[in-house]
């Protein structure tokens, strides 16, 4: 498939995820199966504020909300430039390294949600 395939599909996830947090439906089945916020749950707002120019909100509703932004925009640059190469080489070379911090940083935030009670 195609990488503007990738963005294009990204973009409608992003606005249906938008559409629904507008209409203030949550749709996170981690909620709804045992009654505690996910390491995802206030990702959609906390982005919310973050476009606002709200960083604190953004902060209290999910921290992940910021490197998120972060990251999609550096790999939307790169795309754009034709570079994805960079980013897979990076990613495969450092494969172990990031999946211990992706592992690590979902742990934190999900305590940090589940004492958050903006989430519920």
């Amino acid at each position: 498939m195609n990488r503007n395939n990738y963005i294009i599909e990204i973009a409608l996830i992003l606005g249906l995820t938008f559409i629904f947090s507008i209409l203030n439906i949550r749709i996170c089945p981690f909620f709804y199966l045992f009654n505690i916020p996910c390491p995802g749950c206030g990702l959609t707002r906390s982005i919310t504020f973050l476009l606002k120019g709200n960083i604190i909100e953004s902060i209290k509703y999910n921290i992940l909300g910021i490197p998120l932004v972060v990251c999609c925009t550096i790999y939307f640059i790169f795309s754009i430039l034709k570079r994805e190469y960079l980013i897979d080489g990076f990613l495969i070379n450092r494969k172990k390294l990031i999946i211990i911090i992706i592992i690590i940083t979902f742990i934190i935030v999900q305590l940090i949600n589940i004492f958050n009670p903006r989430l519920y």
